[in-house]
């Protein structure tokens, strides 16, 4: 029988991601996914809550490379729900010194695919702005 395998993800992310589950509220999850027409599903932390379930993430992920980084970053951005998009961005943003001429390249993956009005206002503030 055929297995078909998936890359594994960066230790950093699947311990992100079983915080998230941990706390996911599908009652919020369902409102946001509403709120943003149905383009994304959310996993239920707002704001607050999840800037609490991040912050060890942050605070790790920050220490890496920014090769590291970046890949984190493109991980985190093909997850499905839209919480892992946002931590993206404030890794980024928490790197900022790091960035290099790969992170214009990066920004502008971003802002390409899974755009939306919630993320594109960061990508070009913080961090195309941020960059220039």
């Amino acid at each position: 029988m055929l297995m078909v395998r998936f890359p594994k993800q960066h230790p950093l992310i699947e311990a992100l991601v079983e915080v998230f589950t941990d706390h996911a509220d599908p009652e919020k999850a369902a409102a946001m996914t509403a709120y943003m027409k149905n383009h994304f599903p959310f996993v239920g932390l707002q704001k607050p809550v999840r800037a609490e379930l991040q912050k060890e993430f942050l605070a790790a992920a920050k220490n890496e490379s920014i090769t590291t980084v970046h890949k984190i970053v493109k991980e985190l951005w093909s997850l499905p729900e839209r919480e892992y998009q946002y931590v993206a961005m404030e890794l980024l943003v928490a790197t900022k010194r790091k960035w290099n001429e790969d992170s214009l390249l990066v920004f502008e993956t971003l802002a390409l695919q899974r755009s939306w009005w919630d993320t594109v206002d960061l990508i070009t503030s913080k961090l195309f702005g941020g960059y220039c």
